[in-house]
């Protein structure tokens, strides 16, 4: 039976998302793989996304400086660039985006902007705080309006 969604059809994805934390290599090691082959499979474009989190400009005392926030915004850009270009050069139809605010809601409002029908991402093991608060991962599992993928390492990884 062929792989397909709701809104994709019989023809398949069409446009996948696939968030990443430029921080954290585990984050895109372990989801651009599958992604690489989905998209492949049904010649789906791909947005690979990073977010800038409020909490990470407040750090860094730029949360309220549009020209400090920019600069913060920039190197983010250039960072997830650089890291596409390295780790998946192949992709015919690849675009990068940097959004702001909180991871999840992140990931779900760039999901709906680019009418994606698969969110590919990475997912760590669960420790005790993820089911006290809920891990971005299952966040975006509950509430995305599409299908997602949700990629861990494999075990004795980590």
């Amino acid at each position: 039976m062929p792989l397909s969604s709701p809104r994709s059809g019989p023809s398949g994805f069409r446009r996948i998302l696939i968030p990443v934390d430029i921080d954290e290599p585990s984050s895109w090691q372990i989801a651009f793989p599958p992604a690489r082959e989905l998209a492949k499979a049904f010649s789906a474009k791909v947005t690979v996304l990073t977010v800038l989190r409020d909490i990470e400009a407040i750090a860094q005392g730029v949360a309220y400086s549009l020209p400090g926030y920019r600069v913060l915004h920039d190197i983010a850009d250039a960072r997830l660039i650089s890291l596409v270009a390295e780790n998946i050069p192949d992709f015919p139809s690849i675009e990068t985006m940097v959004v702001s605010g909180t991871v999840y809601t992140g990931i779900l409002d760039t999901a709906r902007a680019k009418d994606s029908d698969l969110i590919v991402m990475a997912s760590h093991r669960p420790a005790m705080r993820d089911y006290l608060l809920g891990g971005n991962a299952a966040k975006v599992a509950r509430h995305a309006k599409c299908s997602v993928l949700i990629v861990r390492e494999a075990a004795g990884e980590g």
